[in-house]
């Protein structure tokens, strides 16, 4: 594992087995609990959470992750943006219509990404449409 601050963000990456998926926006990557920043997947359990697990592991089964993390901490996890080996965790989980945006913390960066439909299928989290304090 590496932990390096880089100006205000500090990167996680490892290499594979030492990622663990939890589920649709829920990774820990060398015992570090990190959340997808701006995506809102399913939850675990459901047919939906399921399927975004599942493909959050097929993403990374195999491959070097790295995450950006935020300063600050999601309850129990970090926040940040992660990589499979250069792939944004993120946008491929929206642009598979496995997962929504979340602008509250993406500022609709992922928005685009989202195939026609996605959100008349899936149920967007009511703190992913808060205001921030």
């Amino acid at each position: 594992m590496k932990a390096l601050v880089s100006g205000f963000t500090l990167l996680v990456s490892a290499v594979a087995g030492d990622v663990y998926i939890v589920d649709g926006n829920t990774l820990v990557v060398s015992g570090t609990a990190i959340g997808l920043a701006g995506v809102d997947a399913p939850a675990a359990g459901t047919a939906a959470g399921d399927a975004a697990r599942q493909a959050m592991q097929a993403i990374t089964d195999g491959k070097p992750v790295t995450c950006h993390l935020s300063g600050n901490p999601q309850g129990p996890r970090r926040a940040g943006v992660c990589y499979a080996a250069g792939e944004d965790l993120g946008a491929a989980l929206i642009r598979r219509g496995l997962a929504l945006d979340c602008p509250r913390t993406s500022d609709g960066r992922y928005r685009p990404l989202e195939p026609e439909g996605s959100r008349a299928r899936l149920h967007q989290r009511a703190e992913c449409t808060a205001a921030l304090p």
